[in-house]
């Protein structure tokens, strides 16, 4: 692929789980076929080559990402798939059809939802048996927006080569509060929190459950300037979602966690 620019097109649904992995799934088929593309070609200097194409899409989205590649390999030549979910028929379509000109990338968590674990890893040996030519990666990591941001540089570098993903450096920004994702993310028994204050100041961390009440205390104290990690462990939590609260310099953040027995 010539070096140029990546135009990302977001696509939200209407009825998610119908249209990528549903009764819908024709329709919303139709719809990026002849409705959206024509429309982006239309406004913007596209390369119309399959290889220069791909769709990608996470849990659900990766299921309907695969389903558009096997119907229209002629449009997009290169599938994201992370943590995918692969209904029935579509494991049929790929192992009953011949190798179709398709590109593709696939990743799953160890943590990642039980159900997808082993779709996913059926999936993989099919691609190998038709000679297709894929990546697949697993990260010990969850079933997660953190878990699939993180490691999106991965197909776009192995499918477009060349063109201009990396970001210009740019110069250090001051040290700013944050309180990132949790990871691993569901987990069992424990998990590791990551946060950043710019001076020594007082901070809290604690978890609480979806009623609200605390159920421990990570942080409680002074802590010095620069990224900090806490680990909590859930040995007596029940399955299910929690959250986490960072308070520091009259800053108040709050992310969810998901305990998974």
């Amino acid at each position: 692929m010539p070096c140029g620019l990546l135009i990302a097109v977001f696509v939200p649904p209407v009825n998610r789980t119908e249209e990528y992995a549903g009764s819908l799934v024709p329709q919303f088929t139709a719809f990026i076929l002849d409705e959206l593309m024509p429309y982006i070609d239309a406004r913007y200097r596209t390369i119309k080559s399959p290889a220069a194409r791909a769709t990608l899409g996470a849990s659900n989205g990766g299921n309907i990402s695969l389903w558009l590649g096997s119907q229209a390999p002629q449009v997009f030549g290169n599938i994201v798939a992370q943590s995918s979910y692969i209904m029935p028929s579509l494991m049929t379509a790929f192992q009953d059809s011949a190798r179709l000109p398709l590109k593709l990338y696939l990743d799953l968590g160890t943590y990642d939802i039980p159900v997808l674990i082993p779709l996913v890893r059926n999936f993989v040996p099919v691609l190998e048996s038709k000679g297709y030519t894929y990546m697949y990666k697993e990260f010990h990591e969850g079933h997660s927006w953190g878990n699939w941001k993180a490691h999106v540089k991965y197909p776009l570098e192995f499918m477009f080569p060349g063109s201009a993903l990396e970001v210009p450096p740019v110069r250090s920004a001051p040290l700013e509060y944050s309180l990132s994702q949790n990871y691993p993310n569901p987990f069992n028994p424990a998990t590791t929190i990551e946060f950043r204050v710019p001076q020594r100041e007082y901070v809290s961390l604690r978890v609480y459950d979806v009623l609200g009440r605390e159920i421990a205390t990570l942080v409680d104290g002074v802590v010095e300037s620069g990224s900090h990690a806490a680990t909590f462990r859930a040995d007596r939590c029940a399955s299910g979602v929690y959250y986490y609260r960072l308070e520091a310099g009259g800053r108040s953040m709050t992310r969810s966690l998901v305990i998974l027995r």
